[in-house]
């Protein structure tokens, strides 16, 4: 059955060509949805147009789509929805959406792929993740009152793979915990959540050469202290994320080596 991926690109491109890696022999078709222009005016850096096109040229990544997403509500779920048309227009049955900084495992994937198909009744799959903070070897350990949510974890869901046909709407009432900007609408019974020991998403939350566009997306106040933290941070210290909340940080090393990302730096 022909499966799509497609991918959600404003800031981390340095990120792409490693998740790309990691999921080759599990999709069919990739494209990658460019914002242009977001909410607050930032445009795509020359590094990251540069890596788009080494990438294409690779034949690694299918088609780039450019979108203009000046509306804060539209980022989000409208090139969410465009990744999920070109997918459909190219043939693809199956589909799945990944900001770059998500990363999975192929085995995973596959396993995954293989419950989607044989569950008649199921269109989306959930899996639980991981935040990764500075590099994928540390954890920011989140401790809600949530009872069967994996260790380490905030509670949140992720959909990794859908049957294509529902788009995503950010005011769906999900049965988890999930994003709103991540909302397939489907009907209640037509998720189905996966354990850890089938597939778990590993986030490059707050992994990144330079954070600070990251960041920028949030209030500055909340931008300074969580720049200064990510800058000073060492194995041991406490994180912070976009809020102004504080987390402790535990070693827990993601099943991959960052290969591409380590390669670069502010030069590239």
């Amino acid at each position: 059955m022909k499966t799509g991926l497609s991918y959600i690109l404003l800031d981390g491109e340095e990120l792409l060509e490693d998740s790309l890696t990691q999921v080759k022999g599990v999709y069919d078709y990739i494209n990658v949805v460019l914002t242009t222009k977001n909410y607050l005016g930032m445009k795509p850096t020359k590094r990251c147009l540069r890596i788009l096109k080494s990438l294409h040229e690779k034949g690694l990544i299918h088609k780039i789509i450019k979108v203009d997403c000046s509306k804060q509500l539209e980022f989000g779920v409208k090139v969410r929805n465009l990744g999920i048309s070109d997918l459909e227009v190219n043939g693809c049955k199956l589909g799945s959406i990944f900001d770059v900084d998500e990363f999975y495992v192929k085995e995973d994937l596959l396993k995954v792929k293989k419950i989607l198909i044989k569950e008649k009744s199921k269109k989306v799959i959930y899996a639980d993740l991981l935040q990764y903070y500075f590099n994928e070897k540390y954890v920011a350990v989140f401790r809600p009152k949530v009872k069967g949510i994996l260790k380490y974890s905030d509670g949140t869901r992720v959909p990794v793979m859908f049957k294509l046909g529902p788009k995503f709407q950010m005011r769906y009432k999900n049965p988890f915990m999930v994003d709103p900007r991540r909302r397939l609408v489907v009907k209640d019974n037509e998720h189905l959540l996966v354990s850890p020991s089938t597939c778990i998403m590993y986030h490059m939350w707050m992994v990144r050469t330079n954070i600070k566009p990251k960041q920028q997306q949030r209030l500055k106040s909340v931008h300074k202290k969580s720049y200064e933290t990510w800058l000073n941070w060492k194995p041991g210290n406490k994180c912070m994320g976009l809020t102004n909340q504080l987390f402790d940080t535990h070693k827990y090393a993601a099943p991959f080596i960052l290969n591409n990302f380590h390669i670069y730096n502010e030069s590239t």
